[in-house]
């Protein structure tokens, strides 16, 4: 069946772009008006390859996986977990399999169907692994499991790969020699035979190339050795020899033992350290999203007026973008506490995910104290030393099933330290006054501090306070990587050896050349 290319946007006015397999385009469009799609381009897929081509590497899968894996164990929605991993993702091969996903789950399809249709990118293991979890309900924890595999195969197929460089680069200079041995040593013997009148026989060839034929056999010693020549009319013929050793190989063979002995000890080089950072902080930032914040008292930079959610979105993006190395989560309240953003280092994807919330979709009410104990249960997974909670509020606590001083309380026990924001107007009634006594009551039971913002500068400031009493505290892990040195006496044995051998067979090459030429010039 034909695949399309299209681009569309949904109901929010988002432009989305993915391929889908359909018989003809106007399959494509009735498809996509039926889910609630504007129609803004259709192409068959040989048309658009072009654009979206380029490979999968195995890492990009295995991120890919570990990612998935942390979103579902989070609680995020399958559909919105990859969405967020086809617009996070660098490779652009990978963003068009995942936005077919994408649309594929949207349809109907399970996730494992949904993969199967990308061979080339997600093997036959990992859809039925992937079929197996979602049947299982434990999804999160085959990804997992899966990017733990493809992680290790992957390292095994470097380190075989590693391995196998050095004998490639002996056999490659080995052919390099025998090459240069035939094309350019041997023609010089041809021309040196073929000045003297003699042609460069096979036999002298083989002789050259393969080594000696030796050959025992049974003899008579005489002390009358010429009276026996004499009579049988033979003349002489040279026997065996004792050869000596030379200077050159009385100095090769202690050279060469050292070198064999060096390579056994297996040197090493000792790399300079490798440091690896790691934050000793976890910092969570609750985030207020009741109808009261749709307020505009804020003003922007530029002048223009802004509801209280779109200051804090951009207060809090300079505020996360200053706390690389930590690890930061994001939940969101109203009628009730929700996680929108577990615990991650990819803080793109927690300002992500930050601009994506919108004033209500929490719920109209405020409560304070169910949003400390949703941090509180999210710290229990944490191992980091110092646990932070950020709470920003412009109301009171109108319907917590834990009242915010109790689970105060909790967060203190836990070691969990809460400072608070509040932003609405002390002076208001209902449920709009922001309960100013209540935010202090909590941050001093956890030892934080309180603040209360009246416009967009003071907000920057208190966050900026909060980014220098919060000061990054990072733990470095420092690996010193061996690298093996034991192939370089080995490949110096080797050479060394084959010189010499090469240097004896010239040698005896020119003595048979001067003792055969000799005859001729005479």
């Amino acid at each position: 069946m034909p695949q399309f290319t299209y681009t569309a946007r949904d109901a929010k006015g988002e432009l989305k772009t993915a391929t889908i397999d359909a018989p003809n385009r106007e399959d494509v469009v009735q498809q996509l008006r039926r889910m609630r799609m504007n129609v803004v381009k259709v192409e068959e897929q040989s048309k658009a390859k072009q654009k979206t081509g380029g490979s999968i590497a195995m890492r990009d899968i295995v991120i890919f996986t570990r990612q998935f894996s942390t979103m579902i164990n989070s609680g995020l929605p399958l559909v919105q977990a990859l969405d967020i991993l086809s617009k996070q993702s660098e490779n652009k091969a990978l963003q068009a399999v995942t936005r077919q996903v994408v649309f594929d789950v949207e349809s109907g399809h399970t996730v494992a169907d949904a993969l199967g249709k990308h061979p080339k990118a997600f093997s036959d293991l990992y859809v039925n692994m992937v079929a197996a979890g979602e049947a299982g309900g434990i999804l999160d924890t085959i990804l997992m499991r899966l990017a733990t595999f493809m992680e290790k195969n992957d390292a095994l197929v470097r380190k075989v790969k590693g391995a196998m460089i050095y004998p490639g680069v002996i056999m490659s200079v080995a052919a390099i020699a025998i090459m240069v041995l035939l094309i350019f040593v041997i023609p010089v013997f041809q021309s040196m035979f073929a000045s003297v009148g003699l042609a460069l026989p096979l036999p002298f060839v083989v002789w050259w190339l393969l080594p000696a034929y030796r050959e025992s056999i049974e003899s008579v010693r005489v002390p009358f050795f010429e009276q026996v020549a004499a009579a049988t009319g033979q003349p002489p013929r040279r026997g065996a020899a004792v050869l000596r050793r030379t200077l050159l190989q009385w100095l090769l063979a202690p050279l060469a033992w050292v070198l064999v002995v060096l390579a056994v000890a297996r040197p090493e080089w000792v790399e300079p350290p490798l440091r690896k950072t790691e934050t000793a902080r976890d910092l969570l930032l609750a985030v207020d999203l009741s109808q009261s914040m749709e307020a505009r008292d804020f003003e922007a930079p530029d002048g223009r007026r802004l509801d209280r959610l779109e200051a804090v979105k951009l207060v809090l993006e300079d505020f996360i973008v200053r706390r690389r190395g930590d690890r930061l989560g994001l939940v969101v309240f109203g009628d009730g506490a929700y996680l929108q953003a577990p615990f991650t280092r990819d803080l793109d994807a927690c300002r992500a995910l930050l601009e994506e919330t919108r004033t209500g979709m929490a719920g109209p009410h405020t409560v304070i104290g169910d949003a400390i104990g949703l941090g509180i249960r999210l710290f229990e997974a944490s191992d980091a030393r110092d646990k932070v909670l950020v709470l920003l509020t412009d109301g009171n606590d109108t319907g917590s099933r834990v009242p915010p001083a109790q689970a105060a309380a909790l967060a203190a026990e836990h070691g969990l330290r809460v400072h608070t924001i509040g932003i609405g107007d002390p002076a208001a009634t209902g449920e709009d006054r922001v309960d100013l006594d209540t935010l202090r009551r909590v941050s001093a039971a956890t030892g934080g501090r309180s603040y209360v913002a009246r416009d967009r500068e003071g907000l920057a400031g208190i966050y900026a306070e909060l980014d220098r009493l919060e000061a990054r505290e990072l733990q470095t892990a420092s690996y010193r990587p061996r690298r093996p040195l034991y192939h370089w006496p080995l490949g110096a044995v080797v050479v060394l050896l084959f010189a010499y051998h090469a240097l004896m067979a010239a040698r005896r090459l020119l003595q048979w050349l001067v003792r055969h030429a000799e005859p001729a010039y005479a």
